[in-house]
């Protein structure tokens, strides 16, 4: 169907030019601006101009300046519109068919005194409308859009600059939306100007609910932008996503539809593209998705109202389980299928116990329960002419199993994960008043309420158990072998004290003055954000079995606890509250015909009242206090954007700095982990039958009453994983040592909030064929960046030299050297002994900032201060994509249409530090700590290649439409996504420990692994031996050296210390066709029926080895574990947890699974859904 635009007789000169989005910012509006002249160029003053919104009656009125000047803002979006312009001694104008766009402020100058006749110009914007570098999209856009689960992100990825994570995070295909290479919790979404994005951060799609906050039946209009250069636009460093609902206009329209996808209409076959094994998938789920929308008047030309509904439930497929039971991915142990009787096996122990009544260890299904539900409500109100009104208020829940149910090192049963509840209440009242032909103002209220729930099965009230299944203990007494599968069962330790409620409550206000032709506005925004985050990790205790031997003897091999010294969780809860404020100025005005140019400030600032618990031993140790928070915080802003543009040629570019958006968990951080709040306890067996806590470094003898109790367990006693009995939590309060060292998160010194520079170019030519060729660039340079570091990590020295590592890292102090006090000494004697003996051997020692002998830390411990830091060291972006777009009349006969759109896009990224992808908890692996990656320091982060990288891209959308007869139109859109895979990491960890061990000595597992060369072998080494450079390798035996040569061979890995991002994971390449069919209804004028088809991953219908989308290890962005590696003599020899020697390295548990990738079932298995909607 064509948009069809009568313009007035008086218009010969009429431009409808998209002024560009690095100009304006109306996250809920549009605008109107021109210059009326008489036929022969000369300004008109003091015309009249009335615009009107001709289905609400919404009218707007203007007078012209000396110079014929008009502009007028705060207007609803779309139309269409009536431009009616009457001046003395002047023929009257009337421009109809006017239709404007949300963000944009438009351009129609108007010639009067011309001869009354009509000018009818047809046309039609196209699927894709990408000016200034942002996508936006209307009504008829978003119904010829293929989506999965009809979430509105799924719109956004048609962006040549956005990428619509294709993985599975919990919650379906419909992930995580990367804007010119920025994180999704990085980027700001709002509704009717209304942030909704996931303040907190715990989401990975960037979004508070699952599937999005609203319906796409309620959506008017939509905006996806790299760098929207206006001041009002902030509070994010990523990209901007606007969207403005349905409003109700004087005729009543609506809807009722639904969408379904039967379990028969899914593929069955999951193809490995590596191994080119496939598995016959046998369990597929149906989805229900229904809903309705509904507007209309409730008194004319002023009250209006529109209601939106919308349900989804479905199930979420497990990807992967026991090897014959049906999964997409199938378990493996040591390389060897993993049954559902190998599982059995592993968990008969249990059976034995009397806790066994209590807890059932739980299986793992194929599928999990998906709900999600969203409902909004909006009125809008013509209070008088220049003065405007509108309530909007939302409400989205949903609720879905997570917890991933297997990887190449862990197995969990459903006890071990949890269903995850949340709740989302919006409210937001706006007015826009124009209160002469100068000055215009806007002014918002929004309140936001929302509640995360995470609930294990079984509840928070057990404990997790954790079973490796070696059937006796290999190596290291605390970690299961490589390659061989932990069982865990139980809540998990973040799901025992996991509670979460936020506010977000804001108002802003905006004036704009007009004079000269200069558009000056001004403005403040604020927000209280208010935070109440009960997270207690281990709150009920980890207990893990190093084998099946130690699980059938019930000897615990380590227990980690962490409680409230009192032992009620509540205590240790963050509750806090701080407050963004923004004043921001700009100018807009137009220097030359054609050209706009803005330039302003923006100023954010923060106050926090609220501090961090003080933790005095803290301040001892460091020299400074725990309680910084963003009290006093400050960025200031310069933004700047320029669009010139002609009749077949635009050009734009914007540049400013950006801050604010850092998830809310960030500062969380700081208030929930201060070392006061919580004590913590992680008790090791150790070969010698004593026990040592790794935080504190002291060591129990085996007769210890208290702590054997803890780490036999009695069988008959039915309390058992129901929580860690009192004489734990006596030992957290009454060990003076835990307290002192327990493990806090702070922020340093001097800490500024991150900000980006960011830069945008674009330019869009029409050639004389109607095709419109753009070329899209965005530069990101940090500013102010962000890392994490460990302040209680110490630098290895013998006799006041720095030690490091064969291949040249610094050593970091994670020695463990013994106490020579008499048996049975306090644990003061003995950290003095320990101390003293440090002291002898020439090894450094620890010290409070004063200077005084910090006897709690004489061995370094797996205790951590997670520290925030600004780095020096830059990270940087560049992003930039080249488009094609063409639109044809008639292709086959003369009611057709057809839309192309081709992107291709380069990206290329330099990051270091930052707020990883994933990541939540400050330390230690999955953490913004861990998960950084590093080099020469194991301590910092090494700069290289985002994981959100994708290197190259390309898009391709064609649409087209035909009317067979009179509005019974058919339409088909195939989309395509074909990109690289993100980048891929490699890292290597300490054989010891995965805390603070002997080769690193830091609580960071992710040390970038050393490849050596594997060719040449030393001589006498039994061909186990290699010489890389100056670095000697030794391999435990022949068979560690081979698979490590197999995962070389297989990624082309280079020798040395592996950079950041050094492989990709696969390809990924994905159509999805919708296909659309109208059937109007000819008893009921303005009534028809929509049957719609989409047919997701098209390429996987006609072959099961095409749309693969799948990822290395356990978890493809962050990296994935390739061996453990300890420290060795010069010839190869193993050294004592207390030696500083370091001559070579010694690798072992080379992983087997790594050669693999885990393939999405969820997002690889073609599906179809088809769909009904009856409209008025």
């Amino acid at each position: 169907m064509f948009n069809r635009y009568k313009l007035g007789a008086a218009t010969v000169a009429l431009l409808l030019a998209a002024a560009p989005a690095a100009v304006y910012a109306q996250q809920t509006t549009a605008a109107l601006r021109g210059v009326v002249t008489n036929a022969t160029g000369v300004p008109v003053a003091n015309a009249t101009v009335t615009i009107v919104h001709t289905p609400s009656g919404t009218r707007a009125v203007s007078r012209t300046d000396a110079e014929g000047r008009y502009d007028v803002s705060g207007l609803k979006v779309g139309g269409p519109y009536e431009v009616d312009v009457a001046a003395n001694g002047h023929t009257p104008s009337r421009s109809d068919g006017v239709f404007l766009a949300l963000g944009d402020q438009q351009k129609l100058d108007i010639v009067m005194d011309e001869p009354t006749t009509t000018v009818t110009v047809v046309g039609r914007r196209s699927t894709l409308s990408n000016p200034g570098s942002r996508t936006r999209m209307n009504r008829e856009d978003l119904g010829n859009v293929v989506t999965y689960k009809r979430d509105i992100r799924e719109a956004a990825r048609r962006d040549p600059l956005t990428q619509l994570d294709a993985n599975t995070r919990g919650t379906g295909p419909t992930g995580g939306l990367y804007i010119a290479g920025s994180a999704p919790r990085a980027n700001r979404i709002t509704i009717d100007g209304v942030r909704s994005s996931d303040d907190f951060g715990l989401n990975t799609g960037g979004l508070s609910t699952n599937l999005g906050p609203i319906s796409i039946e309620a959506v008017d209009q939509m905006t996806v932008q790299a760098v929207p250069a206006d001041v009002e636009e902030g509070d994010f460093t990523g990209g901007a996503l606007n969207i403005v609902l349905r409003s109700g206009t004087n005729d009543f329209h609506g809807s009722v539809f639904t969408y379904l996808r039967n379990k028969a209409w899914n593929g069955r076959e999951l193809y490995n593209p590596v191994t080119k094994a496939t598995n016959k998938v046998k369990l597929f789920v149906p989805d229900e998705n229904y809903g309705a929308f509904v507007s209309g008047p409730i008194l004319k030309d002023t009250l209006f109202f529109a209601l939106s509904y919308e349900k989804y439930t479905s199930a979420s497929v497990v990807a992967a389980g026991p090897a014959g039971a049906g999964f997409g991915t199938e378990l493996r142990n040591g390389g060897v299928p993993f049954t559902q009787a190998d599982i059995d096996a592993l968990l008969a122990p249990w059976a034995t116990y009397a806790a066994s009544s209590n807890l059932n260890p739980g299986s793992i299904p194929l599928t999990t329960p998906f709900e999600d539900e969203k409902y909004s409500a909006k009125i809008d109100w013509n209070i008088m002419e220049g003065q405007r009104a509108s309530f909007t208020y939302r409400h989205a829940f949903s609720e879905v199993w997570k917890g991933s149910p297997a990887s190449s090192a862990a197995l969990n049963l459903n006890t071990n994960w949890y269903t995850q509840p949340e709740n989302e209440d919006n409210y937001a009242l706006q007015l826009n008043s124009k209160w002469s032909d100068n000055l215009s103002t806007e002014a918002r209220l929004a309140w936001r309420n929302y509640q995360r729930g995470q609930m294990p099965p079984v509840g928070q009230g057990f404990s997790a158990v954790s079973v490796c299944s070696d059937a006796t203990s290999a190596g290291a007494i605390n970690a299961c072998t490589i390659n061989r599968l932990t069982l865990n069962f139980g809540p998990d330790q973040f799901r025992q004290a996991n509670v979460l409620k936020t506010t977000n409550n804001s108002a802003s206000f905006t004036g704009t003055y007009r004079t000269g032709g200069h558009a000056i506005k001004g403005g403040y925004q604020g927000k209280q954000i208010g935070i109440y985050n009960l997270f207690v990790q281990g709150a009920n205790g980890v207990y893990y079995f190093d084998s099946k031997k130690s699980f059938e003897d019930s000897r615990v091999d380590q227990l980690f606890y962490n409680n409230n010294p009192t032992g009620d969780k509540s205590k240790a809860a963050a509750d806090f509250s701080y407050m963004n404020h923004t004043l921001f100025i700009q100018d807009t005005f137009d220097p030359w015909t054609n050209t706009t140019v803005n330039y302003g400030l923006r100023y954010d600032f923060w106050t926090q009242d609220d501090q961090p618990a003080l933790n005095p031993n803290f301040t001892a140790r460091n020299g400074y206090s725990n309680q910084g928070n963003y009290d006093g915080l400050s960025v200031l802003q310069p933004r700047a954007g320029i669009k010139w543009h002609n009749d077949v040629l635009d050009a734009s570019a914007s540049f400013g700095l950006y801050t604010g958006g850092l998830p809310d968990v960030f500062i969380s951080n700081r208030f929930g982990n201060t070392g006061i709040l919580t004590a913590t306890f992680t008790l090791q067996r150790q070969l010698d039958g004593t026990f040592r806590e790794t935080n504190s470094g002291t060591t129990f003898a085996a007769n210890d009453a208290t702590v054997s109790a803890l780490m036999n367990i009695n069988k008959a006693d039915a309390t058992f994983a129901a929580g860690v009995p009192s004489s734990g939590t006596s030992l957290l309060s009454l060990n003076p040592g835990l307290v002192r060292v327990a493990n806090t998160n702070s922020l340093a010194s001097g800490f500024d909030m991150p900000s980006d520079w960011k830069l945008n170019l674009a330019t869009h030519y029409t050639t004389p064929f109607g095709t419109v060729l753009g070329i899209d660039a965005v530069l990101v340079r940090s500013n102010t960046g962000l890392a994490f570091r460990d302040v209680r990590a110490r630098r290895l020295t013998l006799n006041g030299v720095q030690q490091y590592t064969p291949d040249g890292r610094i050593r970091y102090d994670g020695l463990v050297v013994a106490s020579t006090a008499p048996s049975g000494s306090s644990q003061v004697v003995n950290n003095q002994s320990i101390y003293a003996n440090r002291t002898t051997a020439g090894l450094g020692v620890g010290t409070n900032a004063d200077g005084s002998a910090l006897y709690d830390l004489a061995n370094p411990g797996s205790g951590y201060d997670i520290q925030a830091y600004n780095p020096e060291i830059e990270s940087s972006s560049e992003t930039i994509a080249f488009s094609a777009q063409q639109s044809f009349d008639g292709v086959i006969w003369d009611r057709d249409h057809l839309d192309l759109f081709a992107a291709y896009t380069h990206q290329r990224t330099n990051q270091y530090g930052g707020v990883p992808e994933f990541a939540t908890t400050d330390c230690c692996g999955g953490s913004n700590y861990g998960d950084q990656f590093s080099s020469e320091d194991p301590n910092a982060p090494t700069r290289g290649k985002s994981s959100f990288e994708i290197y190259r891209g390309v898009k391709l959308n064609a649409t087209y439409e035909v009317e067979w007869f009179k509005d019974a139109r058919t339409s088909f859109t195939l989309f395509g996504d074909i990109r690289d895979g993100r980048p891929l990491n490699f890292y290597m960890q300490d054989a010891g420990s995965a805390a603070r061990g002997q080769v690193f000595g830091v609580v960071s597992g992710n040390q970038l692994a050393f490849i050596p060369q594997t060719e040449s072998a030393i001589a006498g080494s039994n061909g186990l031996g290699f010489m890389t450079g100056s670095v000697p390798v030794y391999f435990t035996n022949a068979t560690e050296l081979a698979n490590l040569q197999k995962l070389v061979t297989q990624f082309d890995l280079p020798t040395g210390i592996l950079p950041k991002g050094v492989s990709r994971n696969p390809s990924i390449q994905r159509f999805d066709l919708h296909i659309a069919q109208d059937l109007p209804m000819p008893w009921f004028d303005g009534h028809k029926v929509v049957m719609t088809v989409d047919i997701f991953n098209l390429g996987n219908l006609l072959n099961k080895k095409w749309g693969t989308v799948a990822e290395y290890g356990v978890d493809g962005r962050q990296g994935t574990p390739m061996f453990r590696v300890a420290c060795g003599d010069a010839a190869g020899n193993a050294v004592t947890g207390a030696s500083p020697v370091c001559a070579s390295y010694r690798i072992s548990g080379v992983s087997t699974t790594l050669t693999t990738p885990t393939v999405n079932q969820a997002a690889t298995l073609n599906s179809v859904m088809v769909g009904l909607k009856y409209s008025f």
